[in-house]
């Protein structure tokens, strides 16, 4: 039904590969709507391997990660340097709107929040 989809696309709008992986799990039976939005931006959820490489891939680059921090924080789009939009957008992390950046969806502002806090970053 699409009501149920309405929360999955505001937690990970359009990014095929994390809706492919809904899919998937919901059309095994092995997990509810409930449990995939409740876990989908935890290390239990369903996303937890491609969110950890991602946070991984950050973590590589210091300056990635205050570019995060400055995208979680921020009410408004921001502006970011060309070095790190590059690879925030290869990764799928940011959404552009010309020179002005926000964080992608939903998924990532949660699972990030709470990531590089856990980090000590």
């Amino acid at each position: 039904e699409l009501a149920q989809l309405e929360p999955l696309f505001a937690m990970i709008e359009g990014q095929p590969y994390l809706w492919q992986l809904a899919f998937y799990w919901l059309r095994s039976g092995q997990l509810s709507w409930g449990q995939l939005l409740a876990q989908a931006p935890t290390n239990q959820g369903i996303y937890h391997e491609y969110l950890r490489y991602v946070g991984m891939k950050l973590q590589q680059n210091p300056i990635l990660v205050q570019a995060v921090q400055q995208l979680l924080t921020a009410a408004q789009p921001i502006a970011l340097e060309q070095q790190v939009i590059d690879p925030l957008n290869e990764l799928g992390l940011i959404r552009l709107n010309g020179p002005q950046a926000t964080l992608s969806c939903e998924l990532f502002r949660q699972y990030f929040a709470t990531y590089l806090a856990d980090q000590h970053v």
